[in-house]
């Protein structure tokens, strides 16, 4: 009778005796592995883009209405003002991990490139009613926003250098059309946004280094085919190296998402430097000569 008395006491305090377990252990557990965390100097870049960010949510919130144009431009004006002033700039990883797509800065990239996007559907319904000289300014100052992020990581050159390959192609088919003035203006502005490129090597070179280090600190997590591995292989400063390793082609309309994918890293960095440099010089400078021999 005692037996069966303690055992039924035991099987009433036994989850008792688990909870307090679990609070010992949770107190005295330590996990020698930390979550990176962006330094005050990235978070006060990342606190920047408050501003522009309402002005997105505002545009965002009139979608449908007639005033969504107005407000995307006016989003898009404040984006690339804020900029010029140094306000915004490029938001660049502190870790291996850190990417443009990924956390808090995925948000203000993803309305950087939502708002290019929306230029670019309203230069298209101008351009069918005619009005080409408005079109051509809005698919410019779409260039000039994400411009702003394009030098953040290799993810945002290679997305928005691809997202400026086509905006340029749409320039050019309404160059014909676009009035003297227009014409004039958006040469001075792509001369700006040409002296505003960079070359992608630094951002080759920051990515060694984020690898490295994070190597140092716990070489278990690092992957052997990770995509600074690659960069740490080729060297930073060699974009041909990179493409040695990066062989055999692969086809170019699969671009992967981020460093992440296995198959593709090295493929993925290879294009990046391909469309840098086909934006960087001649694609800028074939459209300011088409719009010039227009004049």
């Amino acid at each position: 009778m005692r037996a069966r008395t303690f055992l039924y006491q035991f099987m009433i305090a036994s989850p008792v005796i688990m909870l307090a377990a679990v609070g010992v252990q949770t107190r005295t557990y330590h996990d020698d592995f930390e979550f990176a965390r962006y330094s005050p100097h990235l978070e006060k870049k990342i606190r920047a883009y408050s501003g522009v960010m309402r002005a997105v949510e505002l545009a965002n919130d009139a979608e449908g209405t007639d005033s969504h144009p107005r407000l995307v431009r006016a989003a898009a004006a404040q984006w690339v003002q804020d900029s010029r002033s140094g306000e915004l700039q490029p938001l660049e990883p502190e870790f291996l991990t850190d990417a443009i797509n990924d956390g808090v800065k995925s948000q203000i990239y993803s309305a950087c490139m939502g708002l290019c996007a929306d230029l670019m559907v309203n230069a298209r319904e101008l351009s069918r009613q005619g009005e080409y000289d408005a079109a051509a300014n809005d698919l410019v100052l779409a260039t000039e926003v994400v411009q702003t992020l394009k030098y953040s990581d290799l993810t945002s050159v290679g997305a928005i250098s691809t997202r400026q390959r086509g905006i340029f192609r749409m320039i050019g088919e309404y160059a014909p059309h676009l009035s003297a003035e227009v014409q004039k203006s958006l040469t001075e502005r792509l001369a700006r946004l040409e002296h505003s490129e960079k070359p992608v090597e630094p951002i080759l070179e920051r990515a060694r280094g984020l690898f490295v280090k994070a190597k140092k600190q716990d070489a278990d997590r690092i992957q052997s085919d990770s995509f600074a591995k690659l960069v740490q292989e080729a060297g930073p400063t060699d974009p041909n190296a990179i493409r040695v390793l990066a062989e055999p082609p692969v086809d170019r309309r699969e671009v992967p998402r981020n460093w992440n994918s296995n198959w593709s890293e090295g493929h993925y960095v290879v294009m990046t430097v391909d469309l840098q440099r086909q934006v960087n010089r001649e694609l800028i400078q074939r459209l300011q000569n088409q719009l010039a021999n227009k004049r």
